[in-house]
């Protein structure tokens, strides 16, 4: 019923290019491969960058996607346009470039003259390196981390908010009594994953569909007759705690979960790392006739 996250065709295609570049020009690939492992030596040995004292970093591993993005990064434009456009998803990234030579080891001079703090973060784990003559393009990332197992996830969002419902707490201006634990329905669970595959495979976020659907269709076109029915939806988060947390803390997704009224929910989540958040989460709340 969940959709598990799908193959991206812009890694695929990065990683083709990275290796056609590769067999094309076997000596710019030997220069990036030797830059990495210089890279990789510095961040290896404790070091002071601009006056602070910095501990070994592990050493980081090639990606294809960061190559391509580190390749467009040299025209200009936002790293994180680059790193959607080649279907890489990243908790953070920074872009690097020097100029002027093409010796691997007099870039890496000034790479560490210039980015010591950036090339010893231990928070990044990949990076990505282009070299166009003596100009050097360097994307260093941390990837995001993939969601936990969706059928499990999807479970814990009822946990969480069944653990929510069972204290008092304000939504905004207005205050709950604590509410009744929540049923799982199946059908409000297949209407919530419903809508997240849409929005992560059609790359929106929102109520409504790019159709033109609302909650009360998605719901209704699964068999379920409703007398109340409410949405919350979230994109970008990893960890349904997270997702529970931010729902808490807006009022308006406060007071549905808080819902004395409602009886029932379903919930669900799809990955699609090509689109603008990663990761997107719905949950639907309701009561039957």
């Amino acid at each position: 019923m969940i959709k598990r996250l799908k193959r991206n065709p812009a890694v695929r295609f990065a990683a083709m290019l990275f290796a056609f570049v590769s067999l094309v020009f076997p000596d710019v690939s030997a220069a990036q491969d030797e830059l990495l492992h210089l890279i990789n030596q510095y961040r290896a040995g404790a070091r002071n960058c601009a006056g602070q004292e910095v501990a070994p970093a592990p050493p980081l591993q090639s990606n294809a996607a960061l190559a391509a993005a580190a390749h467009a990064a040299m025209n200009g434009g936002l790293l994180a346009e680059h790193l959607q456009r080649v279907g890489y998803r990243a908790d953070n990234a920074q872009w690097l470039s020097v100029s002027g030579t093409s010796s691997e080891r007099q870039a890496m001079t000034l790479l560490a003259q210039r980015f010591c703090g950036q090339l010893t973060r231990d928070s990044y784990s990949e990076i990505g390196i282009y070299q166009d003559g003596a100009a050097w393009s360097i994307v260093l990332a941390a990837p995001a981390a993939a969601p936990v197992d969706p059928e499990a996830a999807a479970q814990k969002i009822l946990a969480l908010t069944n653990e929510a419902r069972a204290q008092p707490r304000r939504c905004g201006q207005k205050a709950y009594a604590k509410a009744p634990p929540l049923k799982w329905n199946a059908q409000l669970a297949a209407a919530a994953v419903g809508h997240s595959e849409d929005m992560a495979s059609k790359n929106y976020f929102s109520h409504i569909s790019k159709d033109g659907d609302t909650q009360s269709e998605r719901v209704t076109s699964e068999g379920y007759r409703y007398r109340i029915v409410a949405e919350n939806i979230a994109a970008g988060q990893s960890d349904a705690r997270e997702v529970v947390a931010g729902w808490l803390k807006s009022p308006d997704h406060c007071a549905n979960l808080m819902n004395p009224n409602v009886t029932e929910m379903g919930a669900g989540l799809n990955a699609d790392p090509a689109s603008e958040f990663g990761v997107y989460w719905t949950q639907l709340f309701a009561a039957p006739r």
